[in-house]
């Protein structure tokens, strides 16, 4: 696997980090829309709770910065595999603006 965004700040994050539980090391699923923007998507955690009454369905994280989705599209076009992962947040409480920032990492496999 090959790296190739070591640190993308996620845009237009939809989904609150604490409440979701999402944490650094967590996997995303990356989508690209028909207007070609890159969608990223975070299954929930399966807790035993969830297996009963919970529905467990992928939920919108947010989207890759427009500059970094120019970027992937030219990898992507030979990639097998690719692997989208949380590698740093920034939870609200601690933020200057009071809002939480997550970054990604994306790796390709040719």
């Amino acid at each position: 696997m090959e790296i190739v965004l070591e640190r993308s700040q996620v845009v237009e994050l939809r989904l609150d980090l604490h409440k979701q539980g999402i944490s650094i090391g967590d996997d995303l699923n990356l989508v690209v829309n028909d207007q070609d923007q890159f969608i990223l998507y975070f299954e929930p955690k399966r807790t035993i709770w969830s297996r009963f009454f919970y529905k467990l369905v992928p939920k919108v994280f947010g989207q890759l910065h427009p500059n970094d989705a120019e970027h992937l599209t030219k990898y992507l076009q030979n990639a097998s595999k690719i692997r989208v992962k949380v590698v740093d947040t920034v939870p609200k409480h601690l933020s200057a603006d009071n809002t939480d920032v997550a970054y990604i990492s994306v790796w390709v496999k040719s």
